[in-house]
């Protein structure tokens, strides 16, 4: 989701804790990966949606989920060096980790995404999802 909103607390810098679940997080889906498989956008989106569709007691894990919305959110900093970085983001639901496009108040909440429509129960197409981010975000090169 993008959001414009100016009412959410922005965090640059995730707590001591926070960093230690993100960096699980990362670890699970490093172990995951297969030896050979590449660490690029797209190999991030391949690994994402081979886990979704391989598994399908991960919508129950919503731990899980959010590892998998956080690799998307990788693959979309790793595309757009430099103008997307990671925030911790407090607003009326709690804390959650957001993309920030540089230093605006535009962001977006891959982690939320994969983890609430696969909760849902809809069908999640991760490279469609990858691709509506990267038309929304004011990309320049496209």
């Amino acid at each position: 989701m993008l959001t414009h909103n100016a009412v959410p607390k922005i965090y640059n810098i995730p707590t001591e804790g926070e960093s230690a679940n993100l960096q699980a997080m990362r670890d699970w889906i490093q172990n995951i990966q297969h030896p050979n498989e590449t660490i690029t956008a797209v190999g991030k989106l391949d690994l994402i949606q081979r886990v979704l569709s391989g598994h399908d007691a991960i919508e129950a894990n919503s731990w899980k989920l959010a590892a998998l919305g956080l690799t998307l959110g990788d693959a979309l900093a790793q595309a757009m060096p430099g103008r997307l970085k990671w925030v911790m983001v407090e607003d009326n639901r709690g804390i959650s980790p957001a993309l920030r496009w540089q230093q605006t108040d535009l962001l977006i909440f891959p982690v939320s995404a994969v983890r609430e429509r696969v909760q849902a129960g809809e069908p999640l197409d991760i490279y469609q999802v990858y691709a509506e981010y990267t038309k929304m975000l004011p990309f320049e090169s496209r």
